[in-house]
């Protein structure tokens, strides 16, 4: 099975801090936005906007971009014409631009002196009475 050609493409980038006032505890909210996706010759495009909101508000970061997906097949074109008719946006496009902005996003956190907004990965735990091979992903 062949995988579509995603391209992801940064086009703005806004992060600032309000204030460098210590605070004993602050909350980030995530929010990923989408477009509604559009065909284009044999291509399609996606919008989206990821924002980072800091309460109490000391900082924010947003970035805006395009996706445009390459389908490898005629069925796989038929599938994402059908998502994006539904308003969907496909789970494994949204984690694609998650994991590729959230980069961006770390590092601009860091210089803006905010913790990475990333959660760390937790150790999977397994049932007791699991008995079968264990595959690593």
């Amino acid at each position: 099975m062949l995988l579509p050609h995603i391209a992801v493409r940064v086009e703005s980038i806004r992060a600032e801090r309000y204030s460098f006032d210590p605070v004993r505890m602050m909350q980030m909210n995530l929010s990923i936005m989408f477009s509604h996706g559009k065909k284009v010759d044999q291509r399609f495009t996606l919008g989206y906007v990821v924002k980072i909101d800091i309460t109490p508000p000391i900082a924010s970061i947003s970035v805006k971009g395009t996706c445009t997906i390459t389908p490898s097949s005629p069925e796989e074109a038929k599938e994402l014409e059908k998502f994006f008719k539904e308003k969907k946006v496909p789970g494994n496009i949204v984690s694609f631009i998650y994991n590729y902005v959230m980069a961006l996003i770390s590092l601009l956190a860091r210089e803006l002196g905010l913790p990475t907004p990333c959660i760390p990965p937790t150790a999977q735990q397994r049932p007791k009475e699991f008995k079968g091979v264990e595959y690593h992903v």
